[in-house]
């Protein structure tokens, strides 16, 4: 089920319980001094967690209980606690169903209001040749009911992956979506962007990282928005590199320099780095924090803390320094060959000066979703 490389196509559960290839149980420790409460009660993945414009918190995972599907969680507090209000539902999601994200939109784009939250996920990965699509949904009420709006990108007819939506709204006022794309048939993933007006019609399909080496990997962009205006984008890239967590930056959230240039390396001064799918978020402060799924030590090894830390940046500055701290959710042994611990864990800047955190943890063959917040 796994091709090399690939970090989307591990055995990703079409319905029921998770695929047995792709978890193995592994030893709970005990829980760290920050208090961490459950989000889902089933097989969940991929959550991702806003605030709208009411201060509410907004939830979503990628469910596979009795069929696939998105579950969507309502926060209260800055995230104190979290009750299930909505799901997002569609036929095709029974092709596959992967990488779901949310936004909530600054202003109108087209017909859909400032405020208004969208959802996009990769549909289709169990299809013959992989024949996807990244389908988009909104929803006016918090996530209680969702529609469908559009299909910004979907693979030609010989197949191929289309992966990890993120969305902005760049200085002009565009939508961008980011996503992984595999459907070029020279390199192995290619991380490119395009851009909406209106939500419905998605245009200027663009390079935002294509390695000379074509199979590097780069994925799984987050975009955050720096105090100075400037986005600041983490994005893994896997192959020959190894799933090392890079950065490139942007003054306008559509220009990203050349797209040749991989970027920059997220290191601590002594060499520790996080592998695979790394999370950034800005904090009401400035800082910037990172997480990632593992973290290692500059000889690749596993690094102690691995699965119990986030990197900080306390000036704001991409160039750090950068220095780790504690992460509200400790998740033991984190394992890059599997896509739940600690896999892609969001990261939110909340109330009282606080980091919300949603991970992955597995309990027997379940992959469960905890949160909790602290400071930072």
């Amino acid at each position: 089920m796994k091709r090399q490389h690939s970090r989307r196509s591990i055995a990703w559960p079409m319905a029921g319980a998770l695929a047995a290839t792709a978890l193995i149980a592994l030893p709970i420790v005990a829980q760290p001094a920050v208090a961490q409460s459950q989000l889902s009660t089933t097989s969940a993945m991929y959550a991702r967690v806003r605030t709208m414009p009411n201060g509410e918190l907004v939830s979503t995972v990628t469910s596979f209980d009795s069929g696939a599907h998105v579950d969507v969680y309502a926060g209260s507090n800055a995230g104190a606690s979290f009750a299930k209000v909505g799901q997002i539902n569609d036929a095709e999601f029974s092709t596959g169903l992967c990488c779901g994200n949310i936004f909530v939109l600054p202003r109108a784009i087209g017909s859909m209001a400032a405020g208004t939250m969208i959802w996009a996920g990769s549909v289709g990965q169990s299809t013959d040749r992989k024949v996807m699509k990244i389908k988009l949904y909104h929803s006016t009420d918090n996530g209680r009911t969702w529609r469908y709006v559009a299909t910004p990108v979907a693979s030609p007819s010989s197949g191929g992956g289309l992966w990890e939506p993120e969305f902005i709204v760049a200085n002009d006022g565009a939508l961008v979506m980011f996503y992984s794309d595999e459907t070029d048939g020279v390199h192995s993933q290619r991380l490119l962007m395009k851009r909406s007006y209106n939500g419905t019609n998605w245009v200027d399909q663009t390079d935002v990282v294509v390695s000379t080496v074509n199979n590097d990997r780069p994925g799984m962009a987050v975009v955050g928005r720096l105090a100075s205006g400037t986005r600041f984008m983490t994005y893994e890239m896997c192959g020959p590199a190894a799933c090392t967590t890079f950065y490139r930056t942007s003054t306008d959230g559509w220009n990203w320099g050349n797209a040749s240039n991989v970027g920059t390396a997220l290191r601590l001064s002594d060499g520790r780095y996080f592998a695979h799918a790394p999370y950034n978020a800005v904090m009401a402060n400035g800082a910037i924090l990172v997480v990632g799924q593992e973290l290692r030590n500059a000889d690749n090894t596993i690094a102690a803390g691995s699965g119990s830390t986030l990197f900080k940046s306390a000036s704001g500055n991409p160039a750090g320094p950068w220095v780790a701290i504690s992460a509200p959710v400790s998740v033991p042994n984190p394992d890059g060959n599997n896509p739940c611990p600690n896999y892609s864990a969001p990261l939110l800047s909340v109330a009282g000066g606080q980091v919300l955190e949603i991970a992955g943890r597995l309990q027997g063959s379940a992959c469960i979703q905890y949160y909790a917040r602290s400071g930072y």
